[in-house]
């Protein structure tokens, strides 16, 4: 296999090798990523905070499903009452 972009002739014993040396680098960066991120949510955690999706407001969810179960309105005009 011969990489265009990069000039990495992988049939040679030095492409293999430089081609094997990036597979390398590129894992151990993702693997780096991997500790930060979750090192970071730790640290949120910590501090009290909470990840994911806020807690929505029941009583705007049941408005909204009422406006839809009625039908009344199009989808235009149901998006004035959520402004």
């Amino acid at each position: 296999m011969v990489s265009i972009n990069d000039s990495i002739d992988t049939t040679t014993a030095a492409g293999k090798a430089l081609f094997g040396m990036l597979v390398v680098f590129a894992e151990f960066e993702r693997n780096i990523i991997i500790e930060r991120t979750q090192a970071g949510l730790r640290a949120a955690r910590a501090r009290g905070r909470k990840g994911g999706r806020p807690v929505s407001d029941q009583k705007k969810v049941a408005q909204a499903i009422k406006l839809y179960d009625a039908g009344e309105h199009t989808a235009k005009e149901r998006r004035i009452y959520w402004s």
